[in-house]
């Protein structure tokens, strides 16, 4: 469908934006509001999830003469990729907010134990992912700028 080639397009650099812009000093006018807007927790939240939901959807619902599921293969894993490097960010910043106060989430001062912690290999990939954001949104950026000029050439 063509909405959500749209979609596909726009999330791709609306996600890469809010991966790039935010906390950098910004020389131009535009750029300081795009950061300012970009940087909102809820702007980041939806933005995550809308890129998580458009990527799936652009995997399943190809435009018409395009290959199905490998011919948006690379601006769908873009998309679903910002979005969810997005959603990463903003976990790891709620959970440093009470670390940084000197309490945890309940207010003790302590841990809640090893219960809730998450495994070795998780916490490495969360922190490789939040880690490369900045990469990760440039390859947004440059799969919804191509996504948009070539629409039907195969993995694009």
């Amino acid at each position: 469908m063509i909405q959500f080639y749209f979609l596909s397009v726009a999330l791709n650099i609306a996600c890469g934006l809010a991966l790039i812009l935010p906390n950098r000093p910004h020389p131009r006018q535009l750029l300081r509001h795009f950061d300012v807007v970009l940087s909102d927790s809820g702007v980041r939240i939806s933005l995550g999830s809308l890129g998580i939901v458009v990527g799936a959807l652009t995997l399943i619902s190809p435009i018409q003469g395009d290959v199905p599921f490998v011919g948006d293969l690379i601006p769908a894993l873009s998309s679903a990729l910002a979005g969810l490097v997005l959603l990463l960010e903003i976990r790891s910043e709620r959970k440093e907010e009470p670390t940084r106060q000197g309490e945890t989430a309940d207010g003790s001062g302590q841990g809640q134990g090893s219960a809730q912690a998450l495994p070795l290999s998780d916490e490495r990939l969360r922190r490789l992912l939040v880690e490369s954001g900045r990469i990760i949104g440039f390859i947004a950026i440059l799969a919804g700028i191509v996504h948009f000029l070539f629409p039907l050439e195969l993995f694009l």
